[in-house]
C-alpha cells in the first residue's frame, strides 16, 4: 500500500507504523458514529413532531444530523490512524472550489428542499398542481419532491423547480368551489332558471351547506344564456369528481321537471331575396 504524501514528500499518513489496535479503534470510532446517527435522526424526527412540526421536517432535520455525526465520526477514526487532516484539508482546497461548482445543481436542490420544509406550504398527502403535473405528494426529501399522479404515473421534481415554480395545493382547506356551467334558451326568464338550478344543486349528496350554493347568469352564448352553478365540496380530487357528478344529473332532472330546455347548437341563416326581373335571361334564345 503506497503512503499519501504531502506537498513536503512527508508522509500524512504511514501505514507501516499503524498497528492492529489502531485499526480496530478507527472501526469502533467509525461504527459507533454509524450507530449514532441513526439514532440521532429517529429522535430528531420525534422531537419535531412532538413540538407541533411535520414529520417531514422531522426526516430532512434528522437525515441532516445524521450526515454531520457521521462527518465528525470519520474525521475522528482517521484522526486514530494518524492521518494529518491540515494538508489533506489543504491539497482539497483548489478541488473543493471545482467540486462544488460540478454539484451546484445538487447543492441548489438541497437548500430549496430544505426552505420547501420550513415554508410549510404543503406536505405529504396534499393534493398539488406544480410544473404541469397533478397528483398527491408522497415524499419530500432532501433534494426532491415526488408526486404520485392520478393517472397512476410517479414524478419526481427537483426541489429547486417546485420553489421556482407556482404551486396549487388543492387540499389546504378542508373545501373548495367547483363550477358548473348550464345554458338555458334564450325564451327562459334567467332568474327563474337560477332558482331552479339552486334548488336541484342544494341538498346533493358531498354539497356542503355553508358556503351555500349560488347561481349566476354568466354571459350569452350563441345559442343560450349561460349560467354559473358554483357549489363547495371537499377537497380532495376523488370528491370533486363524485360531486360534480351528482350536481349534473341534478341539474338535468331539475331543468326537466321545470320543463326548461337546454337547447343545442343554433345558427339562422338569412338568404336576401332576389327580384326575378334581375335575373339574366338566355342571351342565345330566339322568337319561335
Amino acid at each position: 500500500m503506497l503512503p499519501l504524501l504531502a506537498a513536503d514528500d512527508e508522509a500524512i499518513v504511514d501505514t507501516s507504523r499503524l498497528d492492529t489496535i489502531d485499526w480496530v479503534w478507527a472501526g469502533v470510532i467509525l461504527v459507533l458514529a454509524i450507530a449514532l446517527s441513526v439514532v440521532a435522526r429517529r429522535l430528531a424526527g420525534r422531537i419535531v413532531e412532538r413540538a407541533g412540526g411535520r414529520p417531514a421536517l422531522g426526516r430532512v432535520l434528522g437525515r441532516v444530523v445524521a450526515a454531520i455525526i457521521v462527518t465528525i465520526g470519520l474525521v475522528s477514526a482517521v484522526g486514530e490512524l494518524g492521518l494529518r487532516v491540515g494538508p489533506v484539508l489543504g491539497a482539497l482546497g483548489i478541488g473543493g472550489v471545482a467540486l462544488a461548482f460540478a454539484l451546484q445543481d445538487i447543492l441548489s436542490n438541497l437548500v430549496a428542499g430544505i426552505i420547501l420544509q420550513l415554508r410549510n406550504q404543503f406536505r405529504i398527502g396534499d393534493q398539488v398542481t406544480t410544473n404541469d403535473f397533478d397528483g398527491t405528494v408522497r415524499d419530500i426529501t432532501m433534494r426532491t419532491v415526488v408526486l404520485d399522479t392520478f393517472a397512476g404515473e410517479r414524478v419526481v421534481l427537483p426541489s429547486s423547480l417546485v420553489l421556482q415554480s407556482p404551486l396549487v395545493n388543492h387540499t389546504a382547506f378542508d373545501v373548495r368551489r367547483s363550477t358548473v356551467r348550464v345554458g338555458v334558451d334564450y325564451g327562459t326568464d334567467p332568474d327563474v332558471a337560477a332558482e331552479v338550478l339552486r334548488r336541484a344543486v342544494t341538498g346533493v349528496d358531498g354539497v356542503v351547506d355553508a358556503p351555500p350554493v349560488a347561481v349566476w347568469a354568466d354571459t350569452f352564448g350563441e345559442s343560450s344564456v349561460e349560467l354559473a352553478v358554483m357549489f363547495w365540496h371537499a377537497s380532495r380530487e376523488a370528491d370533486e369528481w363524485e360531486v360534480r357528478h351528482r350536481v349534473v344529473v341534478a341539474v338535468h332532472r331539475g331543468l326537466a321537471a321545470a320543463d326548461i330546455t337546454i337547447p343545442f347548437p343554433q345558427r339562422t341563416v338569412h338568404l336576401p331575396s332576389r327580384d326575378p326581373s334581375t335575373v339574366p335571361t338566355d342571351q342565345g334564345a330566339t322568337d319561335g
